[in-house]
């Protein structure tokens, strides 16, 4: 069944000048096993130098690219002054995704996990601006832990889980890679690729900006709860 686009009119609350995630929360964060999908995303990337992110200490440099319905927004950046534990331990915290101040998240809740805890899934509830009115999206996501960070997907909705799926997302992936450079310095990847349920026309137009300025949010909260 296509998923459908939820207009949400009760509301009219401003959206943020950026999304998650991690989204997301990422708001979130590209199918098939987790081993595979990513092809490479979930390390350093190889476009972006050292020299580049120095040169911008604690700001992210963020990439965009649209082809058809489908954005992916790639950024990185390097952040003093954290503990790479915290930065690790702080991207799992969907629960208080909210409370952090993740970019246009109205809810996030863990819903379940995996026997081995290596699995969580999340319920979130996002809502983007489209042409003024609040595009609402109400939908699962698996995140699958790592030693150096997270990866995600949209999953369909279980007969246990009980929150409402509504999503304006075809698809929605993304992960989080966080790598320890010594001297309390981070080296940090937040990707995030999704095709929302709008016409082409409207795809970068409505979504991307929003999208591009969100990834880089996504880094910088997660940069001050992880802050030393």
């Amino acid at each position: 069944m296509r998923k459908r686009l939820t207009w949400s009119t009760s509301s009219l609350i401003p959206c943020s000048s950026a999304i998650i995630a991690l989204v997301l929360s990422g708001i979130g964060l590209f199918h098939a096993s987790f081993v595979c999908a990513f092809d490479g995303r979930h390390s350093r990337d190889p476009e972006v130098s050292f020299d580049q992110l120095r040169s911008q200490l604690g700001l992210p440099v963020v990439k965009k690219v649209v082809r058809g319905k489908r954005i992916q927004v790639d950024s990185s950046a390097i952040l003093p002054q954290v503990s790479v534990d915290k930065l690790l331990e702080r991207s799992l915290d969907f629960d208080r995704y909210v409370q952090m101040g993740m970019p246009h998240l109205r809810e996030s809740v863990i819903v379940g996990r995996s026997e081995s805890e290596s699995m969580i899934y999340v319920w979130s509830h996002m809502v983007l601006s489209a042409m003024g009115i609040p595009m609402s999206s109400k939908h699962y996501l698996r995140v699958h832990q790592l030693p150096t960070g997270s990866e995600w997907e949209l999953v369909p909705k279980r007969p246990s889980w009980t929150k409402e799926e509504s999503s304006a997302m075809n698809t929605l992936d993304g992960s989080w890679y966080v790598e320890s450079l010594g001297n309390n310095e981070a080296y940090v990847r937040y990707w995030l690729a999704l095709e929302p349920d709008v016409s082409p026309s409207l795809v970068d137009v409505v979504v991307g900006g929003q999208l591009q300025r969100g990834v880089s949010k996504v880094i910088q909260v997660l940069a001050r709860e992880a802050a030393l």
